[in-house]
């Protein structure tokens, strides 16, 4: 039996020990996934004093195939460091229609004590996008969870656990360019200006291939530098990781942040990219969104949608500190091995 790894990440302000917040968090999280993803990765999530645990129980099965989710939902759970444990699933609902589900249950003196449920309709469409298909319903209850709760986080006879070492920081491949802008090259003034910047540069390549990875734009004077974050989990959010790379060296003036994403239009869901910018006390938002037209096999641009805002001086980026502090091995786009960038 091979002891497996989760992966750690900042609690990002959450109270473990309320159960409403942790519930609504995982809603806010599940919404955010199935819109991107399609669908939600089975997951265990350990709530500890100040962190977050996070094992993929796909991956956990396919490195050991004789692991019970359950059982390990349940012996995990038990742990009396464990302040919060949250499974998340697909639920298969009578109806036929799929659920994204978070389900918990608490321990006391290592018996089940209280337990809650929340789970949200959703289908997949052949692009890859989740709609979700209800609302957000739930259940709560003291005592032993019910049915059919109970066959994903309650252990079975003989069923075997995983063994969990403790968890670790995602190291993320981080890539960047550094670029002198050309005397005579007009610079942004503001954030929406600057999300222009961004799509000058990174809206040809989409068109032509997508965007696989997010790219952060980082600008002091006519310093420019373009960071791509390739694959893997971050350690914390991708918005602590634009903080950090704010505050390296001098602090930025300007930065902006290019995602793929998943937009309503027209009451229609579409693949997407997001260039959010702050600059100065500014804030801008410019999405494009993307439309497969009749008898083409490719996605198009479609419509750019905008609007401006407050930066917000407690939760943006700029001046903002980090939630965890970052030592990042940096390499450049052709992919020579760059020094070790520390936050």
């Amino acid at each position: 039996m091979m002891p497996l790894v989760p992966t750690r990440h900042p609690l990002d302000g959450t109270n473990a020990l309320d159960a409403d917040a942790v519930r609504t968090w995982f809603q806010d999280h599940l919404d955010r996934v199935v819109h991107l993803e399609g669908q939600p990765t089975p997951s265990l999530h350990l709530f500890f004093d100040g962190h977050r645990e996070e094992l993929d129980l796909v991956a956990a099965l396919a490195q050991d195939p004789g692991v019970d989710p359950a059982a390990t939902y349940a012996a995990q759970a038990a742990r009396l460091e464990v302040r919060c444990a949250v499974l998340v699933a697909i639920l298969e609902r009578d109806d036929g229609e799929r659920a994204a589900l978070a389900v918990s249950v608490e321990h006391l003196g290592g018996e089940p004590s209280s337990w809650w449920a929340t789970w949200r309709g959703f289908t997949m469409s052949s692009d890859g996008i989740g709609t979700f298909t209800s609302g957000w319903e739930g259940m709560a209850g003291d005592g032993p969870i019910p049915a059919p709760f109970d066959a994903l986080v309650v252990r079975a006879p003989g069923a075997r656990a995983a063994a969990l070492l403790p968890g670790r920081m995602p190291e993320p491949d981080l890539r960047a360019a550094f670029i002198e802008l050309e005397p005579d090259a007009r610079l942004p003034t503001t954030a929406l200006e600057m999300t222009e910047f961004a799509a000058a540069s990174t809206m040809p390549t989409v068109e032509r291939e997508g965007l696989d990875h997010a790219r952060i734009f980082r600008l002091r004077g006519r310093s420019c530098e373009l960071w791509e974050v390739r694959g893997g989990e971050l350690p914390s959010s991708i918005d602590d990781l634009v903080r950090y790379v704010c505050q390296m060296g001098e602090p930025a003036e300007a930065v902006a942040l290019v995602v793929a994403t998943v937009f309503e239009e027209d009451g229609e869901p579409l693949k997407a990219v997001r260039i959010r910018a702050e600059q100065g006390d500014g804030l801008a938002e410019r999405i494009f969104t993307f439309r497969v037209p009749p008898g083409a096999d490719r996605h198009v641009a479609s419509k750019t949608h905008w609007r401006e805002g407050s930066r917000d001086a407690q939760r943006g980026w700029l001046g903002v500190d980090p939630l965890v502090s970052w030592e990042l091995y940096v390499k450049t786009p052709f992919g020579a091995p760059g020094g070790p960038a520390e936050g």
